[in-house]
């Protein structure tokens, strides 16, 4: 038997995370770039997320870190390809 999520409140729910590699030396090399960088980079998992039906539940969690959720898995490999 299957349960429906309107019963028990569960359902599955996929996740894309996203982390800038090495940012840290990024940073200390050149802050100005890395700055538009990282503003770059923001828009882009933004607008992508949402274009794909996801949530970005948190923006800069750790550093330059991001984590958004999507019901479908479909959806956030969508995200995360187009990211």
């Amino acid at each position: 038997m299957v349960v429906s999520a309107s019963t028990d409140g569960w359902y599955p729910r996929s996740f894309v995370l996203t982390d800038i590699v090495d940012s840290v030396s990024l940073w200390e090399r050149d802050a100005e770039l890395m700055s538009e960088a990282v503003a770059r980079h923001d828009t882009i998992i933004g607008r992508e997320v949402v274009v794909a039906g996801g949530v970005l539940v948190r923006s800069k969690g750790e550093g330059d870190s991001s984590f958004s959720v999507f019901a479908h898995p479909a959806a956030a490999v969508a995200a995360a390809m187009a990211i």
